[in-house]
């Protein structure tokens, strides 16, 4: 998902599972829960990288193409948020896509420098501020909040 060499890390969680060397893979039941991570560097160019691995691994994953389309959107604009409030020393950010029984869950984390994000209502005349109404409006629910291991987590939910 980044320029920076970094892959998805895949994994599938699958309750038992076939036995034997091909038994019914056809017949297989889709995974109860698909993880994919991947670090980012704080850059404006992390933005359009992170959007082609969100497409590529939620449409690969089989998930719907209007959600795949929604969850483009959220993870681009969260994302921008991050490298936006990045300061410089912050090595990267990081993103992670969950699918599970229907719902598509993004997260991105970046440094905590002091404030998490909140919605509040764009000036009229500027021309940044309208990504988390975006969110807001997309997302079923969204919050952000302070990991335990560091930084800012914005967790988006479609």
């Amino acid at each position: 998902m980044t320029d920076s060499g970094d892959r998805l890390r895949r994994i599938d969680r699958t309750p038992g599972g076939p036995r034997g060397p091909v038994a019914l893979l056809a017949q297989r039941p889709a995974p109860a829960e698909r993880v994919a991570a991947a670090r980012f560097p704080l850059t404006d160019e992390a933005v359009p990288a992170v959007r082609k691995g969100t497409v590529e691994t939620l449409t690969a994953w089989s998930v719907d193409a209007d959600a795949v389309a929604v969850a483009e959107t959220v993870a681009c604009e969260l994302v921008a948020n991050g490298v936006q409030a990045s300061k410089p020393g912050d090595e990267y950010g990081a993103v992670r896509l969950t699918a599970s029984n229907g719902t598509v869950v993004i997260e991105v984390w970046n440094r905590d420098h002091g404030s998490v994000p909140r919605l509040t209502p764009p000036d009229v005349d500027s021309e940044t501020g309208r990504g988390l109404q975006l969110v807001d409006a997309l997302c079923s629910q969204w919050h952000s909040y302070r990991a335990a291991s560091g930084g800012i987590v914005v967790r988006a939910e479609l």
